[in-house]
């Protein structure tokens, strides 16, 4: 990728969130409070629930003049307990109806089916889906859906969002990290620099992910885990 389209990238995501009161600190390369796997770590001092930021970047080789895509995952440092590393928890899932499924229904929060593990699903940077035997009832997966689902504003939030941009895109996951040190939350869809703003960066979507961490934090003191 090239570093000065990059350099620009990680300026506009701290511009964006510095205007939302963020208070973002770019955590240096190399530095003990690293959060890995995307092209820089940002430390929100004023993040609500929020912890961190870490920026994603990749380039679209398809086009004859490839443009950098981007997104966001938002992070709270830690872990919970009875939960791998690398999982995904939960995801939204959206259900339509009428003509082709065109028509709005309902949206909630799910707990991914259980599925013996598979290759490819280690290079997910969302994680793979919980094998048998790690969901069980009443456990942290379930605790947290139900919050989740339970929460008439957040969900509202959620979508109006996915109607704005199709659900097709936006794919909501809550998963740990592979390296065991963060829970995240991904809205699955990359895009331009130039709708970071209105996207990942945008009053409405970091309330949506204040609201998913707030009930992940309670959900940690219910279960126990730690942090860092």
């Amino acid at each position: 990728m090239d570093e000065g389209r990059v350099k620009e990238l990680k300026d506009e995501a701290i511009r964006l969130l510095m205007s939302h009161g963020c208070k973002p600190r770019v955590v240096p390369q190399g530095n003990v409070r690293q959060l890995r796997g995307g092209v820089t770590c940002i430390d929100l001092e004023e993040g609500g629930n929020i912890d961190s930021a870490v920026l994603m970047a990749r380039g679209r080789a398809e086009e004859l003049e490839p443009r950098l895509l981007c997104r966001i995952d938002y992070a709270v440092r830690g872990n919970i307990q009875g939960i791998l590393a690398g999982r995904r928890i939960a995801n939204v899932h959206v259900t339509r109806e009428g003509f082709l499924k065109k028509r709005f229904k309902a949206l909630s929060w799910v707990v991914p089916q259980e599925q013996e593990s598979q290759p490819y699903y280690t290079l997910s940077a969302e994680g793979a889906p919980p094998s048998p035997g790690e969901v069980w009832e009443g456990g942290p997966h379930q605790f947290l859906t139900g919050l989740l689902n339970g929460d008439a504003e957040l969900l509202n939030g959620i979508k109006e969002l996915v109607t704005r941009l199709g659900d097709s895109k936006m794919a909501f996951n809550v998963f740990s990290d592979r390296w065991d040190e963060s829970l995240r939350v991904s809205g699955g869809v990359w895009v331009n620099a130039e709708e970071l703003s209105t996207v990942y960066a945008s009053p409405r979507y970091l309330k949506i992910v204040d609201g998913v961490f707030r009930h992940l934090r309670e959900t940690r003191r219910r279960f126990g885990g730690l942090t860092f």
